[in-house]
């Protein structure tokens, strides 16, 4: 499995294995293999910042590939975890700051990675 991540973009590369596409808008090829899920939650940790109210929407959506990527290497609690998380982002985020709140479940989930 190839990975992406960009600023507007984190989860599986989702282009066919096809060399020759017409009308391409990737002009460079950002799929590379994923980071390991604790790697992920630090880069996750770092993005935190940007989990203002104007940018919930799309933490909530990195937070979800990176759920993604805890499921594809069989860490079902952390994984669910995040979903649920990301989810109460996408929702309550664009209302209140949640950044201070995050934090705190970052290092639960982190937290699970390690007793699991």
């Amino acid at each position: 499995m190839l990975w992406v991540d960009c600023d507007t973009y984190f989860g599986p590369d989702r282009r066919c294995g096809h060399k020759l596409r017409m009308l391409e808008r990737r002009k460079d090829d950002r799929a590379q293999r994923p980071p390991s899920v604790p790697t992920a939650l630090r880069q996750l940790r770092f993005r935190v910042i940007d989990a203002t109210p104007q940018g919930a929407k799309a933490f909530a959506d990195r937070m979800e590939g990176v759920a993604r990527l805890a499921q594809a290497d069989h860490e079902q609690r952390a994984s669910a975890m995040l979903s649920k998380l990301a989810q109460h982002v996408a929702t309550r985020g664009a209302q209140v700051d949640l950044r201070e709140k995050i934090y705190g479940h970052i290092d639960q989930i982190y937290g699970a990675l390690r007793a699991g």
